[in-house]
């Protein structure tokens, strides 16, 4: 599982455009080696806006930069190979599928940071 700060995007920015153009070419199967598509979307799964829409609270023009906020992704060892992204209508035709997937990426998650918390008591009791 990776666990690193999220990436901040203006609108219009050439870092921006340069993903939109990495994913729009990514769904043609022909334009991109299958080695850079698995690339591609990890870059996705780290970027967001720095300001925009939130659903949350409905506000037309939110900051998210202000956030601060770091993403855990799953590898796709850890999630059974599954795709780490995929369109709406490919989520909602398998979405039973799909929870089961967000609950196998939560249990790696919860099984991490237990991991974590029993090593720092282990070092705790040693000293």
């Amino acid at each position: 599982m990776r666990n690193w700060p999220s990436l901040v995007c203006r609108k219009n920015s050439p870092a921006a455009k340069g993903l939109i153009s990495l994913l729009r070419a990514r769904q043609n199967l022909d334009t991109l080696p299958d080695e850079l598509r698995l690339p591609i979307m990890q870059m996705k799964c780290f970027t967001k806006h720095e300001t925009g829409y939130n659903s949350w609270n409905e506000d037309e023009n939110f900051c998210f930069k202000s956030e601060n906020e770091w993403r855990f992704v799953p590898s796709k060892k850890q999630i059974g190979n599954r795709p780490i992204s995929e369109n709406y209508s490919t989520y909602k035709a398998n979405e039973k599928n799909t929870m089961s997937c967000y609950y196998l990426t939560l249990y790696v998650f919860l099984k991490r940071i237990l991991s974590t918390y029993i090593q720092i008591l282990k070092r705790k009791k040693k000293n």
